[in-house]
């Protein structure tokens, strides 16, 4: 049988309140107004050792050397980051609002988007959105932005946890997701949510594996499923992306740089696990502030 993965009231309470951190700070939170790397980077920078002249582009390029992970590894992949500054360090992700969940805005939206990621996270960003329905956040159309990345057994997918998270006595072979894509629509299948949202129109974007220089595949990244599904040519409208802290910053930066500015875009998510590798945090803000650069280039 199929268990409910709807959350208790109480634990909504508390997670919603938990969820306290203003929108607006993700726009301001790694650059300033003018274009310069905030007092939280630079205290980061200090604390990790980072030299820099003190510009955007200079720090761009020396968090990339020092802080960004090696080509094609991902984060499960990171050595843990050792540091006896590591309870300062956390303080300034704290600073930066990586670690407080977020709370959307407004009432009505037109699109609820689920960014993909690993099962276990697809499923809290599913569940989260699901919260909010219960709440009163109301959208019109459900969006599952995935890609042909193979499972990654050793991070809990694969059938065992798959049938043990939904309380599955069996599932066929056929049926188990080999993709995160597949991913996706296996857990809004058997994740249980209120029939009216139940009943809203679903769109599955499956983005293929990006073909390297090499020859080699890499998963699709954000960008690449974003401009997938804007082939679709879906209507302009506000839209809530999903996704988890401490990703939400660099995810929102990406959403910004590639949605054209005709539709109106905000991203929340989930607060941050507290015992998170360093290491892999200090990557995500490296992608923040590469994509802050790059986005503040192009305008």
């Amino acid at each position: 049988m199929n268990k409910s993965t709807i959350l208790p009231v109480f634990f909504l309470v508390v997670l919603l309140s938990n969820c306290m951190t203003p929108q607006k700070s993700l726009d301001s939170a790694v650059v300033d107004q003018d274009g310069k790397p905030t007092q939280a980077v630079v205290k980061l920078l200090e604390l990790t050792g980072v030299q820099h002249d003190g510009t955007l582009s200079d720090v761009v390029q020396k968090t990339q050397d020092q802080w960004l992970r090696k080509p094609n590894q991902e984060r499960w992949d990171m050595e843990k980051y050792a540091s006896e500054n590591e309870y300062e360090i956390r303080q300034q992700f704290d600073s930066l609002g990586m670690n407080k969940g977020l709370i959307p805005k407004y009432q009505e939206y037109d699109y609820a988007i689920i960014l993909g990621a690993l099962f276990g996270r697809i499923t809290l960003r599913l569940q989260y959105a699901i919260d909010l329905w219960q709440q009163g956040i109301r959208f019109k159309r459900l969006v599952f932005l995935g890609g042909a990345r193979p499972v990654v057994e050793s991070q809990g997918e694969n059938k065992q946890k798959f049938m043990e998270f939904f309380g599955l006595d069996s599932l066929d072979d056929e049926a188990v997701p080999k993709t995160e894509a597949e991913i996706m629509k296996f857990v809004y299948q058997y994740t249980a949510m209120p029939e009216e949202m139940r009943s809203l129109p679903v769109t599955f974007i499956n983005a293929s594996m990006v073909q390297q220089d090499d020859g080699s595949l890499k998963r699709p990244t954000t960008d690449d499923i974003i401009a997938d599904w804007l082939q679709t040519k879906p209507s302009v409208g506000k839209c809530l992306f999903f996704s988890n802290q401490p990703y939400v910053g660099f995810q929102h930066a990406v959403v910004k740089t590639y949605m054209p500015r005709s539709f109106q875009v905000e991203t929340i998510g989930t607060e941050a696990n507290p015992t998170l590798n360093v290491g892999v945090v200090l990557d995500n803000v490296a992608r923040w502030l590469y994509q802050e650069h790059k986005r503040l280039q192009q305008h």
